[in-house]
């Protein structure tokens, strides 16, 4: 059996996926959340196999960072009306193992979530190419550094105490 757990501040979309999901024998949501910290605690609590989070502006880099423990716990997909390049690839950094863009058929967007409850990834043929052919940059160890830091939306000072740098 598929459990996921929602994340969503808009509940039309809540509401299309409970109805769909009614409709299935091997799927169920496990609970539906407008918060974050419910979310965690009943990804801790109950164990999901699949926590789905709307992306909206509320679900940035950072608070994808602050999510990454419970991704060993219940694997991430992120639900996006589309989705760059960058936001890909810094998701799958990030522990995500989904990208679901909103527009696929149900069909598709279910068997994501499947797929993913059973230990895949799930990143639609178009992304895949796209993030294979993207120009790749090189960085230093310590841009690496730089970028990572930033990813997790710290601000200049703290990224320049982490660093020992100063912060001009």
């Amino acid at each position: 059996m598929t459990t996921v757990a929602m994340y969503s501040g808009q509940p039309i979309l809540t509401a299309g996926l409970e109805a769909v999901v009614a409709g299935l024998e091997d799927c169920m949501l496990s609970g539906v959340f407008t918060a974050l910290d419910p979310l965690i605690e009943h990804v801790r609590t109950l164990r999901p196999g699949v926590v789905l989070l709307d992306v909206t502006a509320a679900v940035a880099f950072p608070t994808l960072a602050r999510l990454k423990p419970i991704a060993g716990i219940a694997p991430m997909v992120l639900w996006v009306d589309s989705a760059s390049t960058v936001l890909v690839s810094g998701a799958l950094a990030l522990g995500v193992r989904g990208i679901l863009r909103k527009s696929l058929p149900i069909e598709l967007q279910i068997k994501c979530l499947r797929v993913v409850a059973a230990g895949g990834i799930w990143v639609e043929q178009t992304l895949r190419e796209q993030l294979l052919t993207a120009r790749r940059v090189l960085l230093t160890k310590c841009e690496r550094q730089l970028v990572g830091l930033l990813v997790q939306g710290l601000k200049n000072k703290e990224i320049a105490h982490a660093m020992t740098l100063s912060e001009g």
